[in-house]
């Protein structure tokens, strides 16, 4: 029982939608004169402009109301509208009406009209017409002059408007309008024509001549007026319909298309609305998709517009021409999944590299955090202070405008000889004597621990010439390296150690003059070298980087022989280099001039053993750096 509830609870819920999406109930309302003055007219109005306004303004769920009036008022139909074919009864009682009254009281008809709508649900929109000659008759007994019938008509009037009702007046048959120079209400005999343009002016309700045309029930009732294309061009499947709204009222007016029917299917895909002004006009452009696609080539057919609740539009139907092509829209269909494919590619690509510079940036961020020491042994050993710095406490001899390179990027520099170099100093040579062959170095003496300018003497000595080694290759060191593995017992740990003694892990920190030190606590500039190998010293992309001073290029080589670490500089970065530092750079504090004269760097290469390594050497007596990472 209860799944029979719910059921018939969906079913007829089902019911009630269907019943509402015809639209909101309107009363229809007619006020009709069937006096014998408009005998001539009346065929005209009930054939022509009644039957228009039934069929194309009566919707399903509205009530149409008929009142007809002569010397007293006299409600003949009321009939709600439940199915297009509820019109018909109501055309055949209109038919039935004969205009025989004597007299036409108009004043009464208008106060019995407005009685009768205020026992009408008030929440409802009402539509009043009114079809008269405007000439107020009434019995002789009343008594009534022109001048309150004019008022009583005017203030009904009034009164419709402001409760947001559509008042139409029709006057038949047309009369010659008042001129100016009779103003107001005119009694002529028993008859007293009332002066309609006065009324409308002050009540707001249109005054229209009948007229014997089609189009004449629209115009009076107020719908927009629609001009349909005459030929479509060259369309497929989907199209663009071109439609056009005037309002002809003095009102604004809302239009909500909800089909466009095509032999006797929806194409519209979305529904329309248009907000017309009064008195403008509008260009609209309907999408349209044929459900079954015509014939190809030239071909005719007839659309019709149904509209929502509210205002209508004439005509609602054309027979317009077009040319199909099938592939029209297959091609732009096509175009736009090209176009869908390459878009996502965009934007997948340039996801791929935010997302990669975003990583790339926080890698950076991470490589450049700095900290300050506090206490720094090394730099309290060398005399360096914040603000403040003597590079001639550590520094002896300057290099400058020199920039050794060797011929061979495989050889290395050979460790210079102290007495050589002693002898090659204090030899007496002239400052003008210069080899072609032979570089020429200026360099300048200074005194370790207290310089004095009056001492320093410059002097260009003559290097000699060096012929650098070829670096032994990986595989010529030792031959049995080569040999294949043996299956036998693994050799003893301590002779592990001392066959990769030749592979090191240097560490390089750096630090500005005021002991700011490049953060040293991840790998990045720590790097293992095994003989023979050539890394560089500079940006992000070096291995050996720097990240405290902004470079855009390497500014030196860092060469190992298998025991002694080497530097060459490539440009004038470390003007103040001595020859021992630049052949064995291992511990030993380096300048780094960014520009002449300008920001400089400190930086020192040391060996690094990890804590594992540290272990191992120290269970077999071997030696330990004592250099650690700050």
């Amino acid at each position: 029982m209860k799944k029979l509830d719910i059921k018939t609870f969906f079913i007829l819920l089902f019911m009630g939608i269907s019943f509402l999406s015809y639209g909101t109930t309107k009363d229809f309302i007619v006020l009709l004169d069937t006096s014998e003055s408009m005998f001539d007219y009346y065929d005209d109005v009930v054939k022509v402009f009644m039957s228009d306004a039934l069929k194309q303004h009566l919707r399903i769920r509205d009530e149409f109301h008929l009142i007809s009036f002569s010397e007293k008022p006299e409600l003949e139909i009321v009939k709600k509208i439940e199915r297009p074919s509820d019109v018909d009864p109501i055309l055949r009682r209109l038919l039935l009406l004969q205009p025989l009254g004597k007299q036409t009281d108009l004043v009464n008809a208008v106060n019995f009209l407005e009685s009768y709508t205020a026992g009408l649900p008030p929440n409802r929109p009402k539509t009043l017409i009114i079809l008269s000659d405007g000439i107020n008759n009434p019995p002789s007994e009343k008594g009534i002059t022109p001048e309150e019938a004019q008022t009583a008509i005017t203030q009904s009037f009034s009164s419709f408007r402001s409760k947001g009702w559509t008042v139409v007046f029709i006057r038949v048959p047309p009369l010659p309008v008042v001129t100016s120079a009779s103003k107001g209400p005119i009694q002529s005999g028993t008859d007293q024509i009332l002066d309609l343009r006065d009324i409308s002016s002050r009540s707001g309700v249109q005054i229209h001549e009948y007229a014997k045309e089609e189009s004449f029930t629209n115009q009076a009732l107020g719908s927009p007026l629609v001009t349909f294309p005459t030929e479509l061009g060259v369309v497929g499947n989907k199209f663009n319909f071109p439609l056009q709204f005037e309002n002809l009222s003095k009102e604004e007016k809302l239009i909500r298309l909800r089909e466009v029917l095509f032999q006797g299917k929806n194409v519209l895909t979305e529904r329309i609305s248009v907000s017309l002004p009064p008195g403008e006009k509008k260009d609209v452009q309907l999408p349209l998709k044929f459900s079954t696609n015509p014939n190809e080539g030239q071909g005719t057919g007839d659309f019709t517009l149904v509209f929502d609740d509210g205002n209508r539009a004439y005509p609602t139907e054309a027979t317009v021409q077009w040319s199909f092509d099938p592939q029209l829209n297959f091609n732009f269909i096509w175009l736009y999944w090209i176009l869908g494919i390459i878009l996502g590619f965009v934007v997948v690509v340039l996801v791929f590299l935010v997302i990669r510079h975003l990583l790339h940036v926080g890698q950076s961020l991470a490589d450049q955090g700095v900290h300050t020491l506090t206490k720094d042994p090394i730099s309290k050993s060398l005399g360096i202070r914040k603000q403040e710095e003597n590079p001639a406490r550590y520094s002896t001899m300057s290099i400058k405008n020199t920039v050794l390179k060797t011929k061979d990027p495989n050889q290395t520099l050979p460790a210079l000889d102290k007495n050589e170099l002693k002898n090659t100093i204090s030899s007496d040579i002239k400052p003008t004597q210069k080899s072609p062959d032979k570089p020429v170095l200026k360099t300048s003496i200074k005194d370790d621990l207290e310089p004095d300018t009056k001492s320093t003497s410059v002097k260009e000595i003559k290097i000699p010439e060096i012929k650098l080694p070829p670096v032994p290759s990986v595989r010529g060191i030792s031959e049995a390296s080569r040999l294949p593995i043996s299956h036998g017992a693994p050799k003893p740990f301590k002779e592990r150690i001392s066959r990769d003694i030749r592979q090191k892990t240097f560490f390089l920190d750096i630090w500005t003059p005021d002991q700011i030190h490049q953060n040293t606590m991840n790998l990045s500039n720590i790097v293992s070298m095994k003989p023979g190998d050539l890394k560089h010293l500079g940006p992000g992309n070096s291995e050996f980087k720097i990240f405290l001073r902004t470079i855009k290029k390497p500014v030196a080589e860092i060469l190992f022989d298998g025991n002694e670490l080497s530097l060459r500089p490539l440009g004038d970065f470390f003007p103040d280099i001595k020859f021992e530092e630049l052949y064995n750079c291992t511990d030993k504090v380096l300048k780094l001039e960014l520009s002449p004269g300008g920001s400089y760097l400190f930086m020192q290469f040391s060996v690094f053993t990890s804590k594992e390594e540290e272990l191992k050497r120290s269970l077999y007596g071997l030696p330990i750096a004592t250099r650690k990472p700050f």
